[in-house]
């Protein structure tokens, strides 16, 4: 999972105080789109994934690619007008794996009242027998 997010205040009082917080702005995972969280703050930032028709750095005609262009961070004055910041951007990307076991336990415990070991043993081994990987 892929999370984009900015900060809320500008990078030289981030360092020296320590205020502010992540404004989430965006995520992907499981190789599919970018999808946006609610919220206004959100809508300025446009996603736009395809497939791609030409080749370029790090990538090859056909790969299928996300776009976008980030603003210039802002806030908004008492008086309305937009202040430009000096605010960071932030792209976290989180990798995790489950073993065959705890996908199965996962899928019990969605479609059943939870899973019993008895439960998770014969469903571990019809998954082997069907030709799945073994148990890691």
């Amino acid at each position: 999972m892929c999370i984009l997010s900015s900060w809320t205040v500008d990078l030289s009082t981030k360092e020296a105080t320590g205020e502010g917080y992540y404004v989430p702005l965006g995520k992907s995972y499981d190789n599919q789109d970018w999808i946006r969280p609610p919220g206004n703050r959100e809508r300025v930032i446009d996603y736009n994934c395809g497939t791609a028709t030409n080749s370029g750095d790090n990538f090859a005609t056909g790969e299928y690619l996300c776009e976008l262009t980030l603003p210039m961070t802002s806030t908004v004055l008492p008086t309305g007008k937009l202040d430009e910041l000096d605010a960071p951007y932030y792209l976290t990307y989180y990798e995790r794996s489950l073993s065959v076991r705890n996908e199965l336990s996962r899928f019990l415990q969605r479609t059943t009242f939870g899973p019993t070991s008895a439960e998770l043993d014969s469903l571990e081994l019809a998954y082997v027998d069907l030709g799945g990987a073994g148990p890691d």
